[in-house]
């Protein structure tokens, strides 16, 4: 236990605390039990540090543990736990939860037993806590930590600090907070930077390659995390490759499940056991018409890669800038709020309808009343129910 009490304190104290995140948003951290899930390289284990960093100053015994280090290959969670609840321990948090057999069980009986310690846990966002071999849900409060909004980017990459805005109120009052951004800066500047290399929090290390580390963690979830999925078979990263790429270079209502199997050298429900992975791991977003029935075995009605800056990764990025458009606004919209399709426009969040577009895309008249919000790439001050799309990178 001291090496990995010398590691936590190594890390803890590297950590940069000037810059905190506020996502994700509400964690109580004096509870007992949470989980903090979200796809790899945005960030968990560096805001883990910084809490446990800030817990520290004030006096707590605290300890970070990831459990794929070497010490869990002959010790336990629950050994290390004890361990350290006898010695004073207040705060424990492992990361990589899914990289220990029965990780779940492990955590249960912990906070079972060991009512002096507050416990974190993280995971990437395959890890299912429903089938983890403990009863988790009934204990654990559960977060998602999502990646970088356009805000965060500016804060975090430029030193910008500009305020958090509701959906409500950048549907409503857009010209005005849309003023209040260009009193300050202007945000096109920056958004065709963000929307390339801004999701992830890389661009913090200095000398790393943005695309070099994204492209690499890609392949590290298709060969290892969704290797922790029940299930799941492994040995298919070529063909996963094939599926991701696919996405990526057709337009999203253009994807063919069928001639894409037979492309790919799968069966259609294979393919869409493999889609339904790739939406767990955080690569794609499946999205589909109200009260349309899901199941592992479903074809979404619409897909996007997860986040703008998969597009410029996997080199689609010009060639789909519709997609690159509407994979941001999904990617800040859905953090809070649940999207669907619309038959008259694009998007759907609750009684609010959007349609995506560039500078020229023209205003959409609705039906039946339906109040259609244009949102438009490329201005910086819209009008009426015309909305530029930065504003949506707002929302946290």
């Amino acid at each position: 236990m001291e090496e990995l009490l010398l590691t936590s304190n190594t890390l803890i104290n590297k950590v940069d605390n000037t810059l905190v995140r506020n996502a994700p948003h509400g964690i109580n951290y004096q509870w007992r039990l949470n989980g903090l899930v979200g796809a790899r390289g945005t960030g968990k284990t560096t805001r883990m540090l910084q809490e446990l960093k800030m817990l520290q100053s004030k006096g707590h015994r605290v300890l970070y543990a990831s459990l794929d280090d070497f010490y869990f290959a002959t010790h336990s969670p629950v050994e290390l736990a004890r361990q350290f609840a006898v010695d004073g321990g207040e705060y424990l948090y492992f990361d990589e939860v899914h990289k220990f057999a029965d990780w779940g069980m492990h955590i249960k009986n912990i906070y079972d037993t060991e009512d002096r310690l507050h416990v974190l846990f993280s995971g990437s966002s395959v890890l299912q806590i429903n089938s983890s071999g403990g009863d988790l849900s009934r204990r654990a409060l559960m977060y998602t930590m999502p990646g970088l909004s356009f805000r965060e980017y500016l804060l975090l990459k430029h030193k910008i600090s500009l305020p958090v805005y509701t959906l409500e109120d950048i549907v409503n009052k857009h010209t005005e907070i849309a003023g209040e951004i260009l009193a300050q800066i202007r945000p096109l500047q920056y958004f065709g930077q963000y929307l390339e290399q801004g999701y992830y929090p890389f661009f913090l290390e200095k000398n790393r390659n943005y695309v070099q580390s994204l492209s690499q963690i890609v392949k590290y979830i298709l060969e290892v995390d969704l290797s922790t999925i029940s299930g799941y078979q492994g040995g298919q990263l070529h063909k996963l490759m094939k599926i991701l790429l696919t996405v990526a270079q057709n337009p999203p209502f253009d994807f063919n499940a069928t001639r894409v199997a037979q492309a790919v050298g799968l069966n259609r429900n294979t393919l869409l056991h493999y889609l339904y992975y790739l939406k767990q791991a955080g690569l794609i977003t499946h999205l589909n018409y109200p009260n349309t029935s899901i199941s592992n075995l479903t074809k979404p009605d619409k897909m996007l890669l997860h986040n703008p800056s998969l597009y410029h990764c996997l080199g689609q990025g010009e060639r789909q800038v519709g997609s690159v458009r509407e994979s941001f606004w999904v990617s800040q919209v859905a953090y809070q709020n649940e999207i669907f399709l619309h038959s008259e426009a694009d998007f759907q969040v609750q009684d609010l309808v959007f349609e995506i577009g560039g500078r020229n895309k023209k205003v959409k008249p609705g039906k039946k009343a339906v109040t259609i919000y244009t949102i438009k790439d490329g201005i910086e001050m819209g009008a009426g129910n015309t909305i530029p799309l930065y504003l949506f990178g707002f929302l946290y």
